[in-house]
């Protein structure tokens, strides 16, 4: 694997008869769905189809941030940042949750204008930012020359640690008597006369009568299972990080090109902004549904093997969700631009990370809607099937508002913010 170093999580042994509720998808979203859910008393197995933590959920640039969110999105990440400032406390782990605050940086006049009219979104909530000199955007970031026309200072934002958070997380559920299940792919999920009975996978069968699936990018492979239409489709995004640098600064900046923070282990991750999408079968299929990000997002769109191997699976007419793994069971695309010279195109405008040198590199694919914005919803022709999908790269900071919201959904409680904008109905 070309991504970063995340912890092994062990596999538990006994495969149980029955649960109260299977959540699909050992990432961030699953981890804090089942934390939840075992927090309440219910019985909950996690199943991944391989180790935890190994797609986007630990190759993301790791901000928690509200700044910039989707209105439908602020609700439910003012609830994640309360949750992310109590996590260490909660677990009894480390996370690497730190408020440290993002300064937002733009040396165009019309993406600025853009990023100071979202910011009337926070005139009623508790939230303010502060408006930054040039002079104080050197003092931040040790002599910076980046040509900005505005910035400012998030300082409610923050970050945490994507190689760190997962296990930390998975391994509270477990002592609160979460099952996890690693290595051990879903087969079918079986219904009888329009409910749900049985989760099928390749090291047995389990009863229950919830199923939540929160499995990023191949949520539509399993929807489809069920006759289930999930419009999804990803990008690949890139990402790398540097040696450990002395005295760097704290601050997290972003712009409209690339973004930095620093990591818990001295070094910073430094994330472009430059995407790049595989064309498959579904990119057709949804490209009417896309057509406005298509039009204001820059992707750049290649054909690759993954088209073939995709449209020989739809022609076999097969629902065994072992079929689709057959080419591995993890996506790991490869880092597709040259880090080094974006590395010393940055430390040019940030001379700091000068004393950093390139440590490692690594690509994810983010799974995304047409709105770029999640489904956290009941799927309602089927009771007791829910989805927990579609973060479209904001999952990692929506983690524990969105574990707290489909925990509500599942136990049919009041939930934790209104979630009709997140409802798969609205497809």
């Amino acid at each position: 694997m070309t991504g970063p170093f995340t912890e092994n999580v062990i596999s538990d042994q006994h495969f149980p008869d029955t649960t109260d509720v299977v959540v699909i998808g050992g990432g961030i979203v699953g981890a804090c769905t089942a934390l939840e859910l075992a927090e309440r008393g219910l019985r909950v197995v996690v199943f991944d189809k391989a180790n935890l933590n190994e797609e986007q959920s630990s190759r993301n640039l790791g901000w928690v941030r509200l700044t910039n969110r989707d209105p439908a999105e602020i609700p439910l990440m003012i609830e994640s940042i309360r949750l992310w400032s109590e996590m260490d406390r909660r677990i009894n782990r480390t996370t690497g949750y730190v408020r440290s605050g993002i300064i937002f940086s733009d040396k165009d006049e019309s993406v600025a204008a853009r990023r100071q009219l979202w910011l009337k979104q926070l005139e009623n909530t508790e939230f303010r930012v502060r408006a930054l000199t040039r002079a104080e955007m050197g003092a931040h970031f040790q002599g910076s020359t980046f040509p900005a026309v505005h910035s400012f200072l998030s300082p409610f934002d923050g970050r945490a640690e994507p190689q760190l958070a997962v296990p930390a997380i998975a391994a509270a559920a477990r002592d609160r008597g979460a099952q996890i299940f690693t290595h051990c792919a879903v087969r079918h999920i079986d219904t009888a006369a329009g409910q749900l009975r049985q989760v099928i996978t390749e090291r047995g069968t389990v009863t229950t009568s919830a199923v939540v699936i929160a499995a990023g990018a191949w949520t539509n492979a399993l929807c489809a299972q069920l006759g289930i239409d999930f419009p999804q489709l990803e990008v690949i995004a890139t990402a790398f990080r540097t040696s450990a640098i002395q005295d760097g600064p704290n601050t997290s900046f972003g712009t409209g090109e690339f973004a930095f923070r620093r990591r818990w282990d001295g070094g910073y991750t430094v994330g472009s902004f430059r995407t790049r999408a595989e064309l498959v079968p579904n990119s057709f299929r949804y490209a009417w549904k896309f057509r406005e990000a298509l039009r204001t997002q820059q992707v750049d769109i290649r054909l690759g093997s993954r088209f073939f191997r995709e449209t020989r699976h739809l022609l076999r007419h097969s629902t065994d969700f072992l079929q689709r793994l057959s080419a591995g069971r993890t996506l790991d695309p490869s880092p597709w631009f040259d880090q080094q010279q974006v590395l010393k195109e940055v430390a040019m405008a940030f001379p700091f990370l000068r004393k950093g040198r390139l440590e490692q590199a690594w690509a994810g694919c983010i799974d995304v809607t047409p709105e770029q914005i999640p489904v956290i919803s009941p799927i309602e022709r089927i009771p007791g099937l829910f989805v927990a999908s579609g973060f479209s790269g904001h999952g990692f900071g929506l983690a524990p508002g969105a574990g707290r919201l489909m925990a509500d959904l599942v136990e049919g409680r009041t939930p934790v913010v209104d979630p009709t904008a997140f409802r798969f109905s609205r497809y």
